[in-house]
């Protein structure tokens, strides 16, 4: 689910005219064991970067265990 998800977030930035400089993997902890799932950082038109499933799901701030 949340591959299918970051990857519509990922189309939607491109037809914005970003692009795509890697995708990795990212793995949080929850209490019930770790979770891991593909992001892609992408470059906007400023050429800031960018995590845009991770700055949706809000999930950039997490230190890396989620209850």
């Amino acid at each position: 689910m949340i591959s299918w998800f970051g990857d519509l977030v990922g189309e939607a930035k491109k037809d914005e005219g970003w692009d795509v400089e890697k995708r990795d993997a990212r793995t949080v902890l929850f209490l019930f064991g770790p979770v891991q799932y593909l992001r892609t950082l992408m470059t906007d038109q400023e050429g800031t970067s960018h995590y845009p499933l991770d700055e949706r799901l809000a999930s950039s701030r997490i230190s890396g265990t989620s209850l």
